[in-house]
């Protein structure tokens, strides 16, 4: 009885669900806006650059009083980060 009572609750949630999609508005592709220049490879494809950023980033960290305490905290908090980023940075140069 309860199994009967579970497939006409869901088939008839599956009709419901069925009929609302079909009353859906079609999908319409999304256009990019002109000021957004799309660059090829994308973000994911420059590995190296990025990991150069970041370190070029946390250099400069190192000239302002409050960048060093940044940096003081960091080392703190996260002892290990420094060393996950240099390990990156050797994997990253070896592979390219």
């Amino acid at each position: 009885m309860a199994l009967l009572g579970f497939c006409l609750v869901f088939s008839s949630l599956n009709l419901l669900f069925y009929q609302a999609k079909k009353d859906m508005p079609p999908l319409k592709q999304i256009t990019v806006p002109a000021h957004i220049q799309i660059t090829k490879g994308g973000y994911h494809s420059q590995p190296q650059k990025r990991n150069t950023l970041l370190y070029n980033f946390l250099d400069s960290l190192k000239a302002t009083a409050s960048g060093e305490r940044l940096l003081d905290s960091l080392h703190t908090r996260r002892p290990g980060l420094m060393d996950s980023l240099l390990t990156l940075k050797n994997k990253l140069n070896s592979n390219f």
